[in-house]
């Protein structure tokens, strides 16, 4: 088994500090909302932005987060059996919201996760689930080829925050993964994804009697995030639920190459 997928980037510790410093001194600075520009307090997304982009009235699968509305199914959930007990999104993944993607993603602006993460929160206290178990929160991990070109992992650095705003802990460190070498994802399609993420991964930490929220940045098809959720299943976990930042529409899906898993 290899190591080629890793839960935390590599952020210093001395850049993570930084961030804190000044996501503290934004609490009492006038600041701008990171997607219109308008005073917002603290950094983070303005109360019309937030409730602009939060998919408060979208008909969304429960099982998947995808955006049903005007489909009699889930195409999602009728391709591949999904074990996630719900996926919690917070936006689609098209404008204005990709803004925010890319900057996270592509521009490497590591501020923006306090932000992000804030509105994760908000949109998991609405979704209001039903956990079973101890609840923990476990980041995707990501590719060490991206770790050294971005420097950092958004969904490591977004459970961190959500360990802040919550009193649920942050085991992104404590969950160690392996994973068989597969293909990037962009590279293939739909059905591809599926069957390379299966039994593709390990997880060499016991989660019994644990419910785990799988964060992550942008979902696509929900292949890496379902074949986690099988292995934290596996590994004793009573309940596994998804919460995303961005999720790919279904007839967008063609287009969508970049950051698609």
């Amino acid at each position: 088994m290899n190591h080629i997928w890793q839960a935390t980037g590599v952020l210093t510790r001395g850049g993570r500090g930084l961030l804190d410093l000044l996501s503290a001194l934004r609490q009492g600075l006038p600041s701008v909302c990171p997607l219109c520009t308008e005073d917002s307090r603290g950094g983070l997304l303005c109360q019309y932005c937030l409730a602009y982009l939060r998919r408060d009235t979208v008909l969304a699968c429960t099982r998947c987060g995808l955006d049903i509305s005007g489909l009699m199914q889930c195409p999602d959930c009728l391709a591949v059996p999904f074990v996630l007990e719900q996926t919690v999104c917070a936006f689609d993944y098209v404008f204005p919201g990709d803004l925010l993607i890319h900057g996270l993603k592509i521009s490497h602006r590591v501020e923006l996760v306090p932000a992000l993460a804030h509105l994760l929160y908000s949109c998991w206290q609405l979704a209001a689930p039903t956990m079973l178990g101890e609840p923990c929160w476990v980041a995707v991990p990501a590719r060490r080829a991206s770790l050294r070109r971005r420097g950092f992992s958004p969904p490591a650095e977004l459970c961190r925050y959500l360990g802040r705003y919550t009193s649920v802990p942050d085991w992104s460190l404590a969950v160690g993964w392996h994973a068989e070498p597969v293909p990037m994802q962009k590279q293939l399609s739909r059905h591809e994804r599926f069957r390379a993420m299966r039994q593709a991964w390990r997880c060499d930490r016991d989660l019994a009697g644990r419910t785990v929220v799988l964060v992550d940045d942008v979902m696509t098809t929900g292949a890496t995030l379902n074949s986690l959720a099988q292995v934290c299943l596996q590994a004793g976990a009573v309940q596994v639920f998804g919460l995303v930042l961005a999720r790919t529409p279904y007839p967008n899906r063609l287009g969508a190459g970049l950051f698609s898993r």
